[in-house]
């Protein structure tokens, strides 16, 4: 797929329309059935339960817009509620850290929830669109289109940071005492704090499209099956994939990593230099990807939501 078309694909599945189709797990995956024609664009785990996110679309008799976001909420990843959502924003990602659920989404939009049912809109849709978020030691950062950052303190709330370049930035993590943010052309950005930010080298002009840090390394994923990994964020080591998928999502977690794309390609590696493959089939885009728990969980494309136990992958 050339770069353009990966683009356009990424822009429709995040905030756009899609359209649902029949769906099978293979051996190892599960099927989590939520009633909803999707997408599913994040998922995440905290406080004994599940929040995935995403918007909703008219498909048959299920009368809805494609302007209208979905929360949906699991105490086990097993069974899913639908939940209210302040101001029916279409949502990107979710994250949680200091004891609060963070959801980001269209122009800006940001939402969280101490409990994963109450939402309340702590930032109005006014802005550039949010692709992602992610808590830090005492802070959390947000990042999205056309290369923006923001960061939010206790002291002074939601602010944006000077931006580096106008590359759109599709995912962000912590770890190691370090931020890093990855997006097109090869973009990656590092920050101790989320307030100044570094661009760092990393040998490649692939679209970047998720990063997570575990087991004292930060993993990359991208475009034509691209998967970097670093101690630091700055020094990147190009790791072999063996698919020439485009590669949405990382999960990171003291005993392995999943990472999970197009067509329903999902890899297993213990070190995320040796990956095994295999797929979810028939085919489809699996959009975010967590660990809680030993399970593995994630969501995509038709509102579908899989999980498998790590330890059988």
């Amino acid at each position: 797929m050339s770069r353009a078309k990966t683009r356009s694909a990424l822009a429709v599945i995040l905030f756009g329309f899609l359209i649902p189709g029949a769906l099978a797990a293979d051996a190892s995956w599960v099927l989590r059935p939520t009633q909803f024609p999707g997408p599913l664009t994040g998922v995440a785990y905290g406080v004994d339960r599940y929040v995935a996110v995403g918007c909703l679309v008219h498909v048959g008799s299920f009368q809805n817009t494609a302007d209208r976001g979905i929360i949906l909420a699991s105490p086990n990843g097993t069974e899913w509620w639908p939940q209210p959502v302040a101001g029916d924003p279409m949502l990107a990602a979710v994250t949680f850290g200091h004891g609060t659920f963070i959801a980001v989404g269209k122009n800006g939009v940001i939402l969280n929830s101490t409990n994963a049912m109450d939402w309340i809109q702590a930032v109005p849709g006014n802005g550039g669109h949010l692709y992602s978020v992610t808590p830090g030691t005492n802070n959390f950062v947000a990042v999205g289109y056309a290369g923006r950052l923001v960061y939010w303190t206790s002291e002074g709330g939601w602010r944006d940071a000077p931006k580096l370049s106008t590359r759109t930035l599709f995912r962000v993590c912590y770890g190691n005492g370090v931020f890093v943010a990855v997006g097109d052309y090869g973009t990656l950005l590092t920050s101790p704090d989320g307030k100044a930010w570094v661009a760092r080298a990393v040998g490649t002009t692939s679209l970047l499209t998720g990063v997570a840090f575990g087991g004292g390394k930060f993993v990359v994923a991208g475009d034509r099956g691209t998967i970097l990994t670093s101690p630091d964020g700055v020094t990147w080591t190009s790791q072999t994939s063996g698919v020439r998928h485009l590669l949405h999502k990382v999960a990171a977690w003291d005993g392995g990593y999943a990472v999970v794309g197009d067509t329903g390609v999902t890899l297993r590696s213990k070190d995320a230099r040796t990956w095994t493959r295999t797929d979810l089939f028939p085919p489809f885009v699996a959009l975010d990807v967590t660990y809680a728990a030993g399970t593995i969980t994630t969501v995509g494309e038709f509102g579908k939501i899989y999980q498998a136990e790590a330890a059988k992958r």
